[in-house]
């Protein structure tokens, strides 16, 4: 029976769940030439139809479509029975990647992939239905029992059938790995760690903001070296862990409140002496951060505008016309024609990375694709200890160019005018879970 037949019988097409705002739907093409779709956020009315024009498109390019990733706390029952719907017609793999999370609404529509794929640290849940108000009501239960119906058809476990409907709207029955295999899943990567899956979970659970935030702090105060994420890593895993660790603490990798304040309590001073402000390019706009606290001024440039600053140069700039490719090519090979240790490189779809040493002096460049040609940076300085710490300056000021360019998350520009050593922080801060 279709699964659209199975709420149609039962009388349920309406939404039963809070309403919000549609997830995004996009499209990658994989090495081999097939198309990858994409959802993030909240399941809402009109995202079935865009995944159904997205499989159009490929298909009428020649393209096949191998499969959709999935990140999603959840949205709209019927939706998510329409997103399934399409899943299981266009008989497409159903992927929930590296820290990723697919609960409620979107668990149907991972039940749904012709093949079923799940890294080991994928947050996976499942629980009753709630009305729109989020409460659980009878006509909500009545919607739980159809979604029931509707993971029987698509063979997921009676166990876990059973304790999706016994579980109020409000609380998550995680599934384990075993779980996940009883319904036909693959499990990608390798196990992680002990307490790892709880803190992205836990990280999950924080707004864009507060996911910025901490990441930002863990910066400043020496415990990170990249720029803020939306998704949760191994690497900031264990560097949590080491920050509490420092604190001669146990590190289960999950501050307490107790914790983040004193994380603050340890960046709030090196943002203050940075004193970041904002720099736009002359004819691109994009402001990125840059620390006038530490002394030096903005001029402009051949191709932009430097900031000159004591200890640290950062030059933006904008090529037309350059690609990508050559131009990665190009700075690589003069690089390393001047002498210069390469510390990293890479080159993916729209940007490319470079970070360089020579004769202690840093030196990071960052390029992505903006209208017809290339706008980057260049970032140059020589000491990475206090109080310059210009590694830390480098990665803050990379990430605010990779959200003016990706739209990865950054905290507002730092504001310093407080009462008191982190107060404008709090509000917007909270532990991992807490």
């Amino acid at each position: 029976m279709g699964l659209l037949k199975i709420c149609i019988a039962a009388g349920f097409l309406a939404s039963v769940t809070p309403p919000s705002i549609s997830a995004t739907l996009t499209s990658d093409v994989s090495d081999e030439g097939k198309v990858i779709i994409i959802l993030n956020g909240d399941i809402a009315p009109g995202d079935a139809d865009q995944l159904h024009r997205l499989i159009e498109v490929a298909n009428n390019s020649g393209r096949i479509v191998s499969g959709i990733r999935l990140n999603s706390p959840g949205g709209n029952f019927s939706e998510g029975v329409k997103l399934a719907e399409g899943i299981r017609f266009a008989k497409i793999a159903s992927v929930i990647p590296n820290g990723s999370t697919c609960v409620s609404a979107c668990f149907i529509g991972f039940a749904a992939g012709a093949e079923k794929f799940a890294s080991y640290s994928a947050s996976v849940g499942v629980h009753g239905a709630s009305d729109q108000n989020g409460r659980e009501t009878e006509g909500s239960n009545a919607v739980t029992v159809v979604m029931a119906k509707i993971l029987n058809e698509l063979g997921v476990s009676a166990d876990i059938i059973g304790r999706m409907v016994v579980t109020p709207p409000d609380q998550m029955v995680w599934l384990s790995p075993d779980d996940l295999r009883t319904m036909g899943t693959t499990l990608t990567g390798k196990p992680p760690p002990p307490g790892f899956v709880e803190a992205v979970r836990h990280f999950n659970s924080l707004d864009v903001d507060a996911k910025a935030t901490y990441q930002i702090m863990m910066t400043a105060a020496g415990y990170w070296r990249q720029i803020p994420r939306p998704d949760y890593s191994l690497q900031l895993f264990e560097d949590t862990k080491r920050f509490q660790s420092d604190l001669g603490h146990p590190a289960p990798g999950v501050l307490t409140e107790a914790e983040m304040d004193r994380l603050i309590s340890l960046a709030i001073p090196n943002l203050r002496y940075w004193g970041f402000q904002q720099m736009q390019h002359p004819t691109r706009g994009h402001p990125i951060w840059v620390p006038m606290g530490i002394g030096g001024k903005i001029v402009p440039d051949k191709n932009g505008v430097r900031f000159e600053g004591s200890g640290v140069e950062i030059q933006y700039q904008y090529f037309p016309n350059a690609q990508l490719e050559g131009m990665f090519t190009m700075l690589l090979n003069m690089m390393i024609r001047d002498g210069n240790n390469i510390l990293y490189r890479v080159m993916r779809k729209g940007f490319l990375v470079i970070s360089a040493e020579k004769d202690g002096t840093n030196q990071y460049l960052r390029y992505h694709k903006d209208g017809g040609g290339l706008l980057g940076l260049v970032i140059r300085w020589q000491n990475n200890d206090a109080p310059l710490y210009g590694g830390r300056i480098m990665t803050l000021v990379s990430g605010s160019l990779s959200n003016q360019m990706l739209g990865t998350p950054m905290m507002p520009l730092p504001n310093h005018v407080i009462h008191g050593p982190w107060e404008d922080y709090q509000p917007r801060v909270k532990p991992p879970g807490g």
